[in-house]
């Protein structure tokens, strides 16, 4: 008799294995793999929607950057500006409060101001080597330290127009 015959003897032999089926292990495989591949679909469906969200963003900003910027160009180009307005007296012609011929002249400052050095450049031809200063002083050493220069610059600054808050001596205008 053997142990298999008798009904209260267990075999100590392994349950019997199911035959391994290929076409079934191929399935559960394929599943697995399926799986595997929703999931890393679903992954770069998210990495494509945060990168369309961040793009929307980008190009709003930049829309309202060119927007903004289309709207400075059309204020730019359309704003006109009022000519500058200036304070004067026309029709009058100026003449020098006081008389700067009779006052007591410091000429090494009158070499130093630019309506001087103009005057100078004007009247007499300039070597090119000299400065506007040096030529200012040339000039003056050269015409001397006279009553006629110093009234012919008065009355050429008079005319000229060009500092009309500045004295001819450089001071400021009363």
């Amino acid at each position: 008799m053997s142990d298999s015959d008798l009904p209260f003897v267990r075999s100590r032999r392994a349950p019997a294995r199911p035959k391994s089926n290929p076409a079934a292990e191929e399935v559960a495989r394929l599943r697995v793999q399926l799986a595997a591949m929703k999931v890393e679909r679903d992954f770069w469906v998210e990495q494509a929607r945060a990168l369309q969200n961040h793009l929307q963003t980008v190009m709003h900003g930049q829309a309202a950057i060119l927007e903004q910027m289309a709207h400075c160009a059309v204020t730019a180009q359309t704003t006109i500006k009022p000519p500058a307005q200036c304070v004067g007296v026309s029709g009058i012609a100026s003449e020098p409060a006081l008389d700067y011929t009779r006052a007591p002249v410091n000429w090494a400052k009158l070499a130093r101001l630019p309506p001087f050095q103009m005057y100078a450049a004007e009247q007499m031809h300039c070597a090119g080597a000299d400065d506007s200063l040096a030529h200012a002083q040339a000039f003056i050493a050269a015409r001397g330290v006279t009553t006629p220069l110093l009234a012919a610059y008065c009355a050429w600054h008079a005319a000229k127009g060009c500092w009309p808050g500045e004295t001819p001596l450089g001071e400021a205008a009363a």
